[in-house]
């Protein structure tokens, strides 16, 4: 089974992987073979983080999120991701060559969350919790809530959040 290009009438999928997987890409990791568990749900929303989320004096920070555009289309890189909007490309915060420098290592190049994360933050925290307001770069729908154990193998916390309402 082979990669093809999406037509763009399927939803992406998104797959468990391994950490070794996640991180192969540039990193002392590279060489290691992907993993795939499990398929997670279909990628929902795009975007990049363009500055940070917290702004202000340090006791007196605030957060907004007023710098994560959602965009249509990603380029992913080991440096990290880059946000395509028409002509123009944005550079993520995490990005290497971002201006913040918050990806020296070259480890925290890109983020994932999922629906389901949210429904329990909007259950702890109330409804402002609006997906994407963590300013990770994919989001992906799902039923369940994961989380990664010492190995960086992806498990199932087991508890089913459901779906947003339409």
């Amino acid at each position: 089974m082979g990669w093809a290009e999406p037509t763009g009438t399927e939803p992406t999928q998104v797959v468990t992987v391994s950490l070794r997987a996640t991180v192969a890409m540039g990193s002392k990791y590279s060489g290691y073979i992907w993993s795939v568990s499990s398929i997670i749900g279909p990628i929902i929303q795009l975007q990049v983080q363009r500055g940070p989320l917290k702004v202000g004096k340090k006791g007196a920070q605030r957060y907004v999120t007023e710098p994560i555009a959602v965009l249509e289309r990603l380029r992913v890189s080991p440096d990290g991701v880059v946000g395509l909007d028409g002509g123009e490309e944005i550079l993520d915060a995490h990005h290497r060559a971002h201006s913040l420098r918050k990806n020296d290592d070259g480890v925290h190049g890109v983020s994932v969350g999922f629906t389901s994360h949210y429904r329990a933050m909007r259950q702890r925290f109330g409804g402002h919790m609006r997906v994407g307001c963590a300013g990770e770069n994919i989001i992906v729908e799902a039923t369940r809530r994961l989380r990664v154990d010492q190995d960086g193998q992806p498990e199932d916390e087991g508890d089913d959040v459901g779906r947003d309402p339409p």
